[in-house]
């Protein structure tokens, strides 16, 4: 009730803002008309004798404010088309976007390139993108820090930067081993000639929701909250799901209480969705380890570098003391780069929503957007 009459509040706020925008443009109008003949008269009486220095005067004024009134008008008209798409606007919901956990889902990988950054700032990225409730899903660090560290501080961030992605796997794992291994029972118990209890399977299913919002719920309450970034990310990374869950877990219960449960296929679907939730490969890739990479300054390069090797298979070779990455059959390869269709890049100070990538692969994969594979996050600026 409280979050449907916050949409109607919504709705309400913002055709009070098309009214408003509209009787503004109809009172812009009006006013010019009245302008347009009161200043007219006022030329007509200068010009009666001939064109004099007053008539002059007046044509210059005459026009200085209508450029004003336009540029006023054309506000108003940008704003109430605005307004009027925002109202059509439907966003969309994790329902939406159930066709996209299957296993043939195209491949998304995420690149985070970081040059230096405070590791609180890594982790809560990296958390932010190994938590996108989306299967398939490819996280990358690409750390662009000196390999050579002038300063032992330098050495010491640089190596902790390193050790993230392996520290945010483990936290993973033990969920998404978990729920895969009841997702393996379940589809034992479908093959069984019994069939399943479709009380019991709607009631097991709510308990896994339940543990997937302690989950959240327990990380969100362990974590330290130092600034606003640190409360943001907490209540869009950790409560945000944890609530999702919870209420899911809410409406599953009061389905079975009232007898209404879920075909077989829906079932697997929602273990394949808390799978996704926590199933993701995580790694990182320094290019200046590498005499035959670019070393160019800049995050474009560092970016281009990697997307460069997507598909490839490499290996390490040591030559006159330095170290070079050449390209290789996969049989022999110290480093194979698997193939991604779509692409998220993502700054190491930013974060992104759960269900960015479902919303944007969805949005990709519409027709007309063929050409479509990278994608930069757009930015918003933090509260407080």
């Amino acid at each position: 009730m409280e979050h449907s009459s916050e949409i109607i509040s919504g709705k309400f706020s913002k055709n009070l803002e098309i009214v408003l925008t509209l009787a503004g443009i109809v009172f812009t109008s009006v006013a010019t008309a009245l302008l347009m003949q009161d200043m007219g008269l006022l030329l007509d009486e200068k010009t009666a004798d001939g064109l004099s220095v007053g008539a002059l005067e007046q044509g210059v004024f005459m026009s200085i404010v209508f450029m004003l009134i336009y540029g006023n008008i054309v506000y108003q008209l940008s704003r109430l088309g605005f307004l009027l798409r925002d109202r059509a606007h439907k966003q969309e919901q994790p329902e939406d976007h159930y066709h996209l956990f299957t296993p043939d889902t195209p491949a998304v990988t995420i690149l985070v390139p970081s040059y230096k950054e405070e590791l609180r700032v890594i982790h809560q990225t990296l958390m932010s993108a190994a938590l996108q409730q989306y299967p398939g899903k490819r996280v990358v660090l690409l750390i662009d820090d000196p390999v050579n560290s002038k300063t032992r501080e330098d050495a010491i961030g640089l190596q902790a930067a390193r050790d993230i992605p392996a520290q945010i796997k483990a936290l993973l794992d033990e969920p998404q081993q978990r729920y895969q291994s009841e997702y393996s029972a379940l589809l034992l118990r479908m093959e069984t000639d019994g069939g399943i209890d479709a009380d019991a399977e709607i009631r097991r299913l709510s308990s896994l929701y339940a543990d997937a919002a302690k989950f959240f719920e327990h990380q969100a309450e362990c974590y330290r909250i130092d600034d606003h970034t640190d409360q943001l990310f907490v209540d869009k990374t950790l409560s945000g799901p944890a609530a999702e869950h919870r209420a899911f877990e809410r409406w599953l219960i009061q389905q079975a209480n009232l007898g209404q449960y879920l075909d077989p296929e829906t079932l697997r679907l929602h273990y394949r969705r808390l799978i996704a939730q926590f199933n993701v490969e995580l790694s990182s890739f320094e290019r200046k380890k590498y005499e035959n990479l670019s070393h160019e300054a800049n995050k474009a390069m560092n970016l281009n570098t990697y997307i460069d090797m997507i598909g490839k298979s490499f290996r390490e070779v040591r030559r006159d003391g330095m170290l070079f990455l050449e390209q290789c059959i996969s049989k022999v390869a110290d480093l194979s780069v698997p193939d991604s269709k779509y692409l998220i890049t993502l700054d190491a100070d930013s974060l992104i929503l759960p269900h960015y990538a479902a919303r944007l692969v969805h949005l990709m994969e519409q027709p007309g957007n063929e050409r479509l594979a990278v994608a930069q996050t757009p930015y918003s600026a933090i509260h407080g």
